[in-house]
């Protein structure tokens, strides 16, 4: 007697999460890249990367690099982005 201990199509829902367990930790990086340049970081893809590749590795170490990326990023003021009149 043949017993089928798996069911479904090869690859299914790991190709529909596969997408975005790569996109978020990537939306963030770019958050992070964007706001570090508006505050005038200049290491700011420094940042970027090490929040980029500390999500993909797990999830408690990239939350703990953003929250020492926020701490950091308060001791610095945002640059205006277009004139004052």
């Amino acid at each position: 007697m043949v017993v089928t201990l798996q069911v479904g199509i090869p690859g299914g829902i790991e190709l529909i999460l596969l997408p975005v367990l790569l996109l978020v930790p990537l939306i963030v990086a770019y958050w992070v890249y964007r706001d570090a340049t508006r505050h005038g970081i200049s290491y700011a893809p420094a940042w970027a990367l090490a929040t980029f590749a500390l999500l993909l590795a797990g999830v408690v170490l990239g939350l703990l690099t953003l929250v020492a990326y926020l701490v950091v990023r308060e001791k610095r003021s945002v640059r205006p982005t277009r004139p004052v009149a």
